[in-house]
């Protein structure tokens, strides 16, 4: 079964799956390097060809759309994921096998075809996703150079084994998304130049104290709440 093209990137395809696909998932799956950030992936599940086949089958029932990020020879590089549909908005996950020291944006890349393609295919407003606050230092900061801007985050929202972290919010509104597009000759990622320059800028540019956005929008939010149980608390005081 071949697979057919989506989005045609600079570096990488975004593309369908197909079956020759399953056993390099079930490799990165297995790999607890790689899916330390993925919430519901535990490695000591036993996952086979059959049990991921299943498993897409029913996430496919229920509404859930995977692509592969794939090289231009036809290597998968990563599965990418859209779910949670509403009538105007879904949620995206990502998890990446096979990445590259000379080619470092990959990534990045397929994720902002993602993005492409959810808004031209789907007709959403909002794109949206998440990640634990101390996974991916930077990740934030790097989404948004492709418009993805912080939401805020959620207490506790990351519970994985022992682990319990809050999570940090973001999303790209449809607006926003064709905003930057204009910019960029109707692209939202129109080479690897462009996008390495503008996270040059962005951190040139960055004016707060905070080495990320996410620690700026983090400690905003956690000293508001801080505020409100002390008062809370002490409105308990009859």
């Amino acid at each position: 079964m071949s697979y057919k093209i989506l989005q045609e990137g600079c570096c990488v395809n975004l593309t369908t799956v197909t079956e020759s696909d399953f056993q390099p998932w079930i490799n990165w799956l297995m790999d607890t390097r790689l899916t330390s950030n993925l919430q519901s992936v535990n490695v000591n599940d036993l996952h086979t060809i059959e049990s991921q086949i299943n498993y897409i089958a029913d996430e496919i029932k229920n509404g859930r759309y995977f692509y592969v990020a794939r090289s231009h020879t036809g290597l998968p590089l990563g599965i990418l994921t859209l779910k949670g549909f509403t009538s105007a908005s879904a949620h995206f996950t990502i998890l990446f096998g096979v990445t590259s020291r000379e080619k470092p944006l990959i990534p990045l890349e397929s994720t902002a075809l993602l993005v492409e393609h959810a808004f031209s295919m789907f007709n959403l407003k909002r794109l949206e996703g998440g990640t634990r606050i101390n996974g991916l230092k930077g990740y934030v900061d790097r989404l948004s150079a492709i418009g993805f801007l912080p939401d805020g985050m959620q207490v506790a929202g990351w519970v994985k084994d022992d682990s319990v972290e809050s999570t940090i919010r973001f999303s790209i509104t449809e607006s926003f998304f064709y905003e930057i597009c204009s910019l960029r000759n109707g692209k939202l990622w129109p080479s690897d130049e462009y996008i390495s320059k503008v996270l040059m800028n962005f951190k040139r540019l960055k004016t707060k104290r905070f080495n990320y956005i996410s620690d700026q929008y983090i400690k905003s939010i956690t000293d508001l709440n801080s505020e409100h149980k002390f008062i809370l608390l002490n409105a308990q005081k009859m």
